[in-house]
């Protein structure tokens, strides 16, 4: 405002002498000069203070302007650091990836060399060593002590994946490392870790209800057996055999065919006709309250078992007796058969994997089989028959679409089977991948899913539901356990919950049926979308049943139901159930995997880890289609 002209004296000038006297005037020129210079005065205030006020921000400026270049540097700072942690979590991470290369090498190395004694023996190639002569006593010595070399660099090689990162210690890793150990070391070394391997599913025996998982393997002189059961009669203890022919033939699972006395009991006797008479004495194990059992022996067989086992391991039967009889009260049979399995070996990689992961995980099996085991307890009918083996907490449906069923035989019947599922609800679809053994050739068999419009699950029968005690579990009598058909699995992808009149597969020559097929629900058709619903309400926990087999007469006889003694083809009788279970977390993961083997053995295709795999990675969010594909890193984040 400083050099410009006061507005208050244009007033002056307007108002002059026209209006105002002279004196007049001059007061009020006067007054006007004194506020003319008192606004001069605040003028030159406020500009000091705008001046003052500029300074300050100026200086805040500076200020901001050092602490953004502190903070900068000290940001460039922290980035250098957590680049040299990196180099170095990486520079250790190449060493030891280095280390465990320079083992597998090694454990190459001395596997060659024992191959390359083996063959000098085994050619009569006798070496030479300044001009004296190696007997071939010195060469098996060799052999054997390049053999030892292979054996200790294998351990090497297990400690140095162990080392590697000793705090993981979950299945996925212990797969990525077995896979990794197989990937790296040669066969030779592999077949170090023992003999044979072999494994078992001992399913039930008499309507028992009781089911085990065993694995036996065999280690020069030594078996080692690790076997995991449920469904046991409570507090009383069980015998444990290993049976099999001296000729090597493989033991047959028993049948209906093979209760020769009609009575509806498969005996020791008419059991040990089939599987041939005991090799081995296992042990014996006490079922629990709950009636599990645990089982863990290493054994040395004597001198005629030993060369019977080292023929062969796998095709031998691993029977668990002990029975408690339902009705009126016969007491404890501790010789009757409760359950029985086959032994099979698993070839190739899939084999070799299984090999190393007991080798790094002595007490895997178990905890494996025993997972497995408590998954299927809320669907298994306990064997008091007052209700399920254990609660069901979760029936794990939520955001899963792939399930699995493994199923087990029936009134005796030796059908076995596994069954995959994968259900669309915005398609309103269902995908089924059936595989069935040990049914009668040539005959149609009945297939459904079974469950409670009241959303319970159904359970797997036993012998308490036998009313009638004729050694049989007919229709009628397992309907409270299983509940009302939902969803018959026909051969033409036909929808309908008919009991025996549809279009059913029938079994082949070899008694199997493999069916995969796509059930598409009309949901406009009100039967069709109540089917579906009900399956969209819940899959887990809804069983399995099959049907049909060739009775003998006279079992039966004087009752009634799909057996009363009059023998033939029985298209009605139960003949094997299992339930439905999700394919997420380590169970999932579990029984997608048995299922996968169970299906590859009833084929005849032989089962392989990137076949495995592929079954079980539904139960992983990621990681498992890498081992597929050939790399060794896993990641164990399993689906909630």
């Amino acid at each position: 405002m400083s050099g410009t002209t006061n507005p208050l004296f244009d007033v002056q000038d307007v108002l002059g002498d026209d209006i105002l006297g002279d004196r007049e005037t001059a007061e009020v020129n006067e007054a006007l000069t004194d506020t003319g210079e008192a606004l001069d005065d605040a003028d030159e205030g406020v500009d000091d203070t705008a001046d003052d006020v500029t300074a300050a921000a100026d200086e805040a400026d500076e200020g901001v302007d050092d602490a953004a270049d502190d903070v900068a540097a000290a940001a460039d700072e922290a980035d250098e650091g957590v680049d040299d942690v990196a180099d170095d979590v990486a520079a250790a991470a190449d060493e030891a990836d280095e280390g465990v290369d320079d083992a597998a090498d090694d454990v190459a190395a001395a596997a060659d060399d024992a191959d390359e004694e083996v063959d000098d023996l085994a050619g009569n190639d006798v070496a030479e060593d300044d001009g004296d002569t190696t007997t071939p006593t010195e060469v098996v010595a060799a052999a054997g002590a390049a053999l030892d070399d292979a054996d200790a660099e294998l351990d090497d090689l297990s400690d140095a994946i162990a080392d590697e990162d000793s705090t993981a210690a979950t299945p996925a890793s212990d797969l990525a490392q077995a896979v990794t150990t197989v990937q790296q070391a040669p066969d030779q070394a592999a077949q170090a870790v023992s003999d044979q391997t072999t494994f078992a599913w001992v399913t039930p025996a008499n309507n028992s209800g009781a089911q085990a998982l065993a694995q036996l393997s065999l280690d020069g002189s030594t078996l080692r057996v690790t076997i995991e059961g449920s469904g046991f009669t409570p507090g009383q203890a069980h015998a444990i055999t290993l049976s099999g022919f001296e000729d090597g033939r493989i033991s047959d699972n028993p049948t209906i065919a093979d209760d020769t006395n009609a009575d509806g009991t498969l005996s020791a006797t008419e059991l040990a006709a089939v599987v041939s008479p005991e090799l081995l004495t296992l042990g014996s194990a006490t079922a629990d309250a709950q009636g599990n059992i645990s089982f863990t022996a290493e054994l040395t067989p004597g001198a005629d078992a030993l060369d019977d086992l080292q023929a062969r391991l796998d095709g031998r039967h691993v029977g668990i007796a002990g029975l408690d009889t339902p009705g009126e009260a016969t007491g404890y049979l501790a010789d009757t058969p409760a359950a029985g399995g086959r032994t099979v070996d698993i070839p190739g990689q899939l084999g070799a994997v299984f090999e190393v992961l007991t080798a790094l995980a002595p007490s895997l099996s178990a905890d494996a089989f025993r997972t497995l085991l408590e998954a299927q307890a809320p669907y298994t009918l306990s064997p008091d028959g007052e209700g399920p083996i254990a609660p069901e907490e979760d029936n794990g449906d939520d955001g899963v679409s792939d399930f699995v069923a493994l199923i087990q035989p029936s009134n005796n019947s030796g059908v076995i089977g596994a069954a995959r599922l994968t259900i669309d609800e915005e398609a309103g679809t269902l995908e089924v991948d059936l595989a069935l053994g040990g049914l009668t050739p040539g005959e149609e068999h009945p297939v459904h899913i079974h469950g409670f419009s009241t959303g319970q699950p159904s359970l797997v029968p036993n012998a308490e539901l036998d009313l009638d005690g004729d050694g049989f579990l007919e229709g009628g009598e397992v309907a409270g356990a299983l509940g009302f058909i939902l969803l018959g699995v026909t051969a033409d992808a036909s929808i309908t919950d008919a009991n025996t009149t549809a279009d059913w597969a029938v079994a082949d020559e070899d008694g199997q049926i493999n069916l995969e097929q796509t059930y598409s629900f009309d949901l406009e058709d009100p039967t069709e979308s109540a089917i579906f619903a009900e399956l969209q309400d819940r899959l887990t926990g809804r069983q399995f049943e099959v049907h049909g087999a060739e009775l003998l007469e006279g079992q039966g006889e004087g009752t009634s139901g799909e057996a009363m003694g009059q023998g033939g083809y029985s298209i009605g009788l139960p003949v094997a159930t299992g339930a439905v279970l999700p394919v997420a977390g380590l169970s999932g993961a579990l029984a997608a995997g048995v299922g996968y083997v169970i299906q590859s053995e009833l084929s005849g295709e032989e089962a392989t880890l990137a076949g495995l795999l592929e079954a079980a990675g539904p139960a992983f969010e990621d990681g498992l289609g890498a081992v597929a594909s050939g790399s060794t890193a896993v990641d164990d984040t399993l689906i909630a």
